[in-house]
């Protein structure tokens, strides 16, 4: 089962593969974490933690991007780079 588990988890996070594929995936994952005979507490528990992991990179991610855009927006990064 932890194969499989693991298995789509990478399968989830295949930077090309379609967004409803990826939807699937994870569907198909919290079927098996779901089910209470079938994984230890101990494995869920290191995929809730991998989901925590997943979130604050995205967040980092999105912080920065928005962070960009307000610099680019004030001016500051053009100021930096037009130099005449």
């Amino acid at each position: 089962m932890c194969q499989l588990l693991e298995l789509l988890w990478e399968l989830a996070h295949l930077p090309m593969l379609k967004t409803s594929l990826v939807e699937l995936a994870l569907e198909e994952h919290l079927a098996v974490l779901s089910d209470p005979f079938a994984i230890k507490e101990q494995v869920k528990k290191q995929y809730v933690i991998k989901c925590v992991e997943d979130i604050r990179e995205v967040l980092v991610f999105v912080l920065y991007v928005f962070t960009t855009l307000q610099v680019m927006r004030s001016g500051g990064y053009f100021a930096f780079t037009v130099s005449h």
